[in-house]
């Protein structure tokens, strides 16, 4: 027995000096790196068990839950340039909400509505959280493209067909849990979409500034057809007909539609208003730009006009008296004109690759590699503000990019995987 102590005595002193032994050796290395204590634990035991996990047969979900716990970013905080939601998107909307704490407080909740794009439901995203919450369980797969009324309560949304050519257009109202517009019962805890009228062969879309009207481009058999609607009446006012069929549209004034010919490198692209009202006739706004695109403000009379060429985009300041050329070099579709008309939000690509602009970047053979920057109208001042690379993030594509009300948080779109992203502001 005593030798038989002796030798178990034995092995556990050596087994004792091997693990002391190669604690010493992992904290001596982690020293001489810079690296602190608790990273040489990191290194025995790790997420998935290290070393020492190896040996003994730890449990790696345990570790996990405790490193997650002990992050080094406190809880409720959340970096200024981070995505919302990890799947592709067919479009969004910033709104906010009124809520009561327990005390009786009331207080302002900003959210993202945004449509999946693969299902068609309906998610709500805190900004203050990234939590989402799933708002509608009604699934219309594969949209493309998705407007949303100034409310959040409809949404207009685009899909192609199984046979990959016919488009359709779909306008929903969205009814949250426990309504019962429709005479059936409705799950209290979520909601449904309401389809309001479908269309084909529309070719552009656009909402009014007020977010309850539509305008529409539509092919038909010579030309075009140009038609005004709301989102819960589809009888449609036609306001023009138009032997061209290839427009773009936007609504950023209330009375005016703007109609873009469809741009393309090299090629004189053309502008111009259409009453919202009355329509009849076409009133030039510009012309004879190479590879044109148009995005006006809401409220003053400015726009920002793209022009594309080989291996460069000029973005220029259309005013009554003429054109200005502007100091970023990108396209209109990715910027965002402030609530007041002074100063626009843009992703600007840090360079451009040699392509025939803007034709490359619509058809995806090129992707730019975006910075956001802010530039003042009035006095022309530039100033930085993010930059992916900043945050640990993969390169930005941005579109569809919204800048709040307050000017604090710009959300947007990176055309690389069409996910939401937010920028929250402090300046």
């Amino acid at each position: 027995m005593k030798k038989q102590t002796l030798i178990i005595i034995t092995a556990l002193v050596l087994v004792i000096i091997l693990i002391l032994g190669i604690v010493f050796f992992v904290v001596s290395k982690s020293t001489t790196t810079g690296s602190v204590f608790p990273s040489s634990f990191s290194s025995l035991f790790g997420d998935d068990g290290g070393i020492l996990g190896d040996l003994f047969g730890l449990d790696d979900t345990q570790e996990t839950t405790s490193n997650e716990e002990n992050s080094t970013i406190p809880p409720g905080t959340l970096p200024a340039l981070r995505q919302l939601y990890p799947y592709p998107i067919s479009g969004m909307k910033l709104l906010s909400k009124e809520t009561t704490d327990e005390s009786g407080n009331k207080t302002r909740e900003l959210f993202v509505r945004i449509m999946e794009r693969s299902t068609g439901n309906i998610y709500d995203i805190s900004v203050a959280s990234n939590k989402a919450t799933r708002i509608t369980n009604t699934t219309y797969a594969e949209t493309q493209e998705s407007f949303f009324s100034q409310d959040g309560t409809h949404v207009i949304s685009r899909s192609i067909a199984e046979n990959g050519s016919t488009v359709t257009t779909t306008a929903f109202d969205i009814i949250l849990g426990g309504e019962d517009v429709t005479g059936t019962d409705i799950d209290e805890s979520i909601g449904s979409l309401k389809e309001r009228f479908s269309k084909t062969n529309v070719t552009s879309l656009s909402v009014s500034p007020e977010g309850t009207r539509i305008f529409t481009v539509s092919d038909k058999s010579a030309g075009s057809s140009h038609d005004r609607f709301s989102f819960t009446d589809e009888s449609a006012k036609q306001l023009l007909s138009s032997p061209l069929s290839e427009w773009i549209s936007e609504w950023t004034k209330s009375d005016t539609v703007y109609l873009t010919t469809k741009p393309s490198a090299g090629v004189p692209g053309y502008a111009y208003t259409l009453d919202a009202n009355t329509g009849s006739s076409l009133t030039k706004l510009a012309g004879g730009i190479p590879g044109m695109t148009l995005h006006m403000s809401s409220k003053k009379n400015l726009g920002l006009i793209g022009s594309g060429s080989r291996s460069s985009l000029t973005l220029s300041l259309l005013k009554d008296d003429g054109i200005t050329s502007l100091p970023l070099s990108t396209l209109p579709e990715k910027c965002s004109w402030n609530d007041t008309d002074t100063g626009i939000y843009c992703g600007v690509p840090s360079y451009i690759p040699s392509a025939s602009y803007p034709d490359a970047w619509y058809k995806g053979t090129v992707s730019f590699e975006d910075n956001i920057w802010y530039m003042n109208e009035n006095t022309g001042e530039l100033l930085f503000l993010a930059s992916p690379s900043d945050y640990g993030l993969p390169s930005l594509d941005i579109i569809n990019p919204e800048i709040d009300t307050e000017e604090h948080r710009l959300i947007f779109m990176n055309k690389n995987d069409m996910t939401p992203w937010i920028l929250e502001l402090d300046f």
